[in-house]
């Protein structure tokens, strides 16, 4: 016969429920105890639902570390760490000085923003973003920031990278900087770098710019190496340059180069940096002379006294895609470019093939752009 157990109680009516009906909840909820794991599920947005969270893997900024890093897999999760909050739009401390590391390509268009402006990561702070972010070889697009801002604010998808701050293996393509009002400090990348950029580049375009714009960075007092901009449209009006306006305070700049196009006639203009100068180094880096259509433009716009610049060229479209000339093995220019595991390039491409990869100018091995995958 089969046994029952009654429910009742509570003014319920008294159910007659199978014995062996509880056995089979009570397995199977032991069995779906022991597969969920610590730290439970979170939706996957690719369509494959409740995936299981890792329980090593960082939940927020505060857990990072940096061989831990916060991994960013989508806009979403961009937005909302490094984005200001609140009514207020204050930063999270701890979002700012937090390690990232991207885990897709990821595109910041106005969809994504949902109308809302980019506010340059860590703008207004004392420090900046003193964290670490490692694009991981992923490429951020479609960012377009509206430097609406007065003398002294830094604009760029970072406004500050703070003297402890990294950022590395990053391509941010097709970006678009608009300059309004009298904004200083802008470059697609960062408005100001005190700290490491390494294994980056850049695309897109700058207008309206003012003071110390450049491709990459506006003003440079950190580590810039092994990393490139190619800007099709460069407006500033002082201090700018192809990828730095500003170089000073000990800045260092090493093995880079820039193919970016200056139509504005600002003072102290440099294909490569506008300015140079407060113990700063540029060292074994070019611009492409011929694309700017300017025979007297140098790489460096102003070298100060205390400044030093070695081994910088400007060289025709030609010669900035050949590997020969880049590697030094031309002896009229003594660059050394490390084609064996930093750089790469299509020595078949015409510029003129809009398929071309780069447009035919290096492009780095650990962080290629997305058409060159």
């Amino acid at each position: 016969m089969s046994q029952t157990r009654k429910l009742s109680g509570f003014g319920f009516r008294v159910l007659q429920v199978p014995a062996r009906l509880f056995a089979c909840v009570g397995v199977l909820a032991l069995v779906w105890s022991c597969y969920l794991p610590i730290g439970g599920y979170e939706f996957d947005s690719s369509g494959d639902g409740y995936q299981p969270v890792d329980p090593s893997r960082p939940q927020s900024p505060a857990d990072s570390e940096p061989d831990k890093p916060l991994l960013l897999d989508s806009s979403d999760e961009m937005l909302k760490w490094l984005q200001p909050r609140g009514a207020e739009q204050e930063w999270d401390a701890d979002a700012l000085g937090g390690h990232y590391r991207l885990t897709s390509d990821l595109n910041l268009g106005s969809d994504e923003l949902e109308g809302e402006e980019w506010v340059p990561i860590g703008r207004g702070t004392d420090d900046g973003f003193t964290g670490s972010f490692d694009g991981n070889g992923h490429s951020i697009t479609g960012l377009t920031i509206n430097a609406n801002g007065d003398a002294g604010d830094d604009w760029g998808l970072f406004a500050v990278i703070g003297e402890s701050g990294e950022v590395r293996y990053l391509g941010l393509e097709d970006g678009t900087m608009n300059g309004e009002g009298e904004p200083e400090r802008i470059g697609l990348l960062a408005g100001t770098n005190k700290g490491t950029i390494e294994y980056a580049f850049v695309t897109g375009d700058i207008y309206n710019g003012h003071d110390r714009t450049g491709g990459l960075v506006g003003s440079n007092s950190g580590i810039i190496r092994y990393s490139y901009a190619r800007v099709s449209d460069l407006e500033g009006d002082n201090r700018v340059g192809g990828l730095v306006g500003e170089n000073t305070d000990a800045g260092d700049i090493t093995e880079t180069y820039a193919a970016s196009t200056i139509t504005a006639t600002p003072a102290f203009k440099g294909g490569l940096v506008g300015r140079n100068d407060g113990g700063a180094s540029i060292r074994g880096s070019f611009f492409d002379q011929e694309i700017n259509d300017d025979d007297g433009l140098d790489a460096v716009g102003w070298e100060g006294a205390d400044g030093t610049v070695e081994h910088v060229y400007g060289l025709s479209t030609e010669q900035a895609q050949n590997v020969d000339v880049l590697t030094g093995n031309e002896l009229d220019f003594a660059l050394s470019f490390d084609f064996d595991t930093i750089w790469t390039i299509d020595e078949e491409c015409n510029t003129d093939n809009a398929n071309c990869c780069n447009k035919g100018y290096p492009y780095l091995q650990a962080n290629k752009p997305v058409a060159c995958r």
